[in-house]
């Protein structure tokens, strides 16, 4: 394979950087709603009396934590996913150059970085499954206390 080959061959690794890095940017963006959630449950915890409502608070903290381990999961698979697909691009260029045929190096290598990005979409979709659900069960309750804690605080 020639120079102009190895560019060519590169051009499918690129787009998976982007989409890759894409996906990324997203559940750094989640991430940040949750973390920004964690903190109004924090101090909305600190001004709970009611041992109910501490329940509750405590049940919707509990829930960010597993979102954000999920997160914190899918994005460093991700990132694990992205550094392979540069060891992928490099082996091209390197075999261009060298002459030496690293095939096989690069289909296994392109194996893990799909087997990666599968299992990060996965931890993707459980912490949209729990953020979906907590919206639609219990974690109204926490959405009354922080109301009556507001309004006890004006």
């Amino acid at each position: 394979m020639d120079i102009i080959e190895a560019m060519q061959a590169a051009v499918t690794p690129v787009f998976l950087l982007t989409g890759v890095g894409a996906l990324v940017n997203v559940m750094m963006g989640r991430l940040t709603r949750i973390k920004d959630r964690m903190r109004i449950m924090q101090a909305i915890g600190v001004e709970a009396n009611d041992i109910d409502d501490q329940k509750i608070i405590d049940n919707a903290k509990q829930k960010l934590i597993k979102r954000s381990s999920l997160v914190y999961l899918s994005i460093t698979l991700a990132a694990a996913n992205l550094v392979i697909v540069c060891f992928v691009i490099i082996s091209l260029f390197v075999g261009a150059i060298t002459n030496i045929n690293f095939d096989f190096l690069i289909a296994s290598l392109f194996i893990i970085c799909m087997l990666l990005l599968l299992i990060s979409l996965i931890a993707m979709v459980l912490e949209v499954y729990i953020a979906r659900s907590s919206m639609h069960s219990k974690l109204k309750g926490s959405e009354s206390v922080i109301a009556k804690i507001k309004l006890n605080l004006d």
